[in-house]
Parts: C-alpha cells; sequence; structure tokens
C-alpha cells in the first residue's frame, strides 16, 4: 500500500468527523477498528480511480459524496435514514449530517494534494474496485448493523424518505460524473490553508458540542470557496 493511500485513508476518516462519532459510538472495537478502516481504504481508493476516469473537480466532490456516502453508506447500508422516523425531534441534526458528509472529501483532498501526488499506475481499475465494495458489504450483512438487511430494513421503516434521498443521491452522482472535467491542475490559497487547518483541529477533538460546531463550519467553508471558480474546477 502506498503512502498517498495511507495517508488519504486516514484524512477521511479524520474531516469526516469519524473521531469524534466512533469514540462516541463505541465503534473502535478490536473486530470494529479494522471493518472502519477498510471500509475507508476502498472508499479513498474508489474516488482515486473516479478521478483517473473523470478527471473530477472539487466540486464535482461534492454531489458525488453527497449520492455515495451521505446516501448510500450511511444512508442506506448503515441505516441512518431511519433517524427520520425514529428520532423525528433530531431531524435538522441528521439532515446537517447529510449536508456535513458530502463535503468532507473537498479539504481532505486539498491536504492531501499538498503532501502526495497521485500515481495513476497504482490505482486499481473502478470495476476491481467495486467488486471489493461489494465483498466487503457482504461479509458485513450478516452483522444487521450494516449492509444488505440494514439497507432493506431502512427501505421498510422510511419508504418515502429512502426513496427520496435515493432519487437525490442518483442524481447527484449523475451530474458529477457528467460535469465537465478539470481544467485547472493545482489551485492554493494561504486562506483555504487556514480554513482546513481550523477543520482539521475541530476534527480532532473526542467533543461533541466541537462535532456539532464541524457540522456547520464544514458547509459553510465549503460554499465559500468553492464558489471560487479556480478552486472548484481544479482537479483533486
Amino acid at each position: 500500500m502506498y503512502k498517498r493511500t495511507i495517508i488519504g485513508t486516514l484524512l477521511f476518516i479524520i474531516f469526516v468527523g469519524e473521531l469524534v462519532v466512533g469514540s462516541a459510538s463505541g465503534l473502535y472495537t478490536v473486530p470494529g477498528i479494522p471493518v472502519f478502516l477498510t471500509m475507508y481504504y476502498l472508499l479513498f481508493i474508489l474516488y482515486e480511480s473516479l478521478t483517473i476516469k473523470y478527471c473530477l473537480t472539487y466540486r464535482a466532490l461534492v454531489p458525488l459524496t453527497f449520492g455515495i456516502y451521505a446516501v448510500l453508506v450511511t444512508g442506506l447500508l448503515h441505516g441512518e435514514i431511519v433517524n427520520y422516523i425514529r428520532h423525528p425531534q433530531d431531524n435538522f441534526v441528521t439532515t446537517l449530517i447529510r449536508i456535513q458528509c458530502s463535503f468532507y472529501p473537498v479539504f481532505a483532498y486539498y491536504v492531501l494534494n499538498e503532501f502526495t501526488k497521485r500515481d495513476p499506475n497504482r490505482v486499481p481499475s473502478i470495476k476491481s474496485i467495486l467488486i471489493a465494495c461489494v465483498i466487503f458489504v457482504l461479509i458485513l450483512t450478516p452483522s444487521k448493523t450494516f449492509g444488505l438487511i440494514t439497507l432493506l430494513n431502512t427501505l421498510k421503516i422510511a419508504p418515502l424518505q429512502s426513496l427520496f434521498f435515493i432519487a437525490l443521491g442518483v442524481m447527484a452522482v449523475v451530474f458529477a460524473l457528467r460535469s465537465q472535467p478539470a481544467k485547472i491542475k493545482r489551485f492554493r490559497s494561504k486562506g483555504l490553508n487556514l480554513a482546513s487547518l481550523i477543520l482539521f483541529i475541530l476534527c480532532l477533538i473526542p467533543s461533541l458540542k466541537t462535532f456539532v460546531l464541524l457540522l456547520i463550519a464544514m458547509p459553510i467553508f465549503g460554499i465559500i470557496f468553492l464558489s471560487n471558480s479556480h478552486f472548484g474546477e481544479s482537479q483533486i
């Protein structure tokens, strides 16, 4: 496994806020940690492969991540969409999480590209990664906490919400993959460096209060910087 994959996987874990959520949910167990690391490793190399094929921009990352991560991975396979039915009083926070976790690769990739360069020859094909993802889901399905059983339960308990998010997710992924390819190879900004550092620090603090602040700050920072066409249209 080469350096970029290791660093990228760790940055995905950090910027999505898993250090806080994982510690609060009891995810960090002996069997849980390798499963956790494998999932983000697969996500990262999937993004790497898609970027090579479609020359993805930072702006395309947001709808792509909404469809893949916010809807499919956490919303359906992990069953978080069910929270709209079981915990309606938390609907605002549940929606805010869907939004925040659509932005995390923007900052993860910006930091990653400051330290490493992508080697296309060391990135697996999309087909092989998707096969690995399917195997991963099937292996975890019997746990009933992640996988196809959870997905079916989510569709059963929250059918309208699930179908709504599925429709949005499919449209978001199609939009992302059909977006104009990157026109700019590299973008640097002192403001973006500072914003990424602030978010990185927030992600390292194991506190639900700072996590709520992260839910608000990350989308705001993301919208501000992605409105800059030079950054939005640069390659991840």
